[in-house]
């Protein structure tokens, strides 16, 4: 179930934040603590900027993980 709502919401949160290149929630961790999102970096801290989005964004608030990786 997880994974259909996740094959879903993915296609949506792109049209939000196109920058988005690919999304993953894992089973483990119950489909939204930990969430990896791979970005486009078109401009000098965008990760940090979709990130911070995203984790204000419905249920992925109670995301609990946030790497901002190289930005």
């Amino acid at each position: 179930m997880g994974e259909a709502v996740q094959e879903f919401f993915s296609g949506v949160i792109k049209v939000i934040h196109p920058e988005i290149v690919d999304l993953w929630a894992y089973f483990e961790a119950g489909f939204h603590n930990l969430l990896v999102v791979a970005v486009e970096g078109r401009f000098a801290r965008e990760a940090k900027k979709t990130a911070l989005g995203l984790m204000g964004t419905g249920q992925l608030s109670l995301t609990k993980v946030h790497h901002p990786g190289r930005s």
